[in-house]
């Protein structure tokens, strides 16, 4: 049985996932790799977010 999800849950997702592959662009930058904090913050900031939008897949 597939239970249809909020529509305001399923906007808030879908914003998170627009969030998700922003990171891993950014993360893809050498300007962004040469900086160790910001590295560390974003991977962090994905991992947060991988749970959630890979459960929405």
């Amino acid at each position: 049985m597939i239970e249809q999800i909020p529509d305001n849950l399923a906007t808030r997702l879908e914003e998170m996932d627009r969030q998700m592959v922003s990171i891993a662009e950014a993360l893809l930058d050498p300007d962004v790799l040469s900086d160790h904090n910001t590295v560390r913050e974003l991977s962090m900031k994905k991992a947060a977010l991988e749970g959630p939008v890979s459960q929405m897949a």
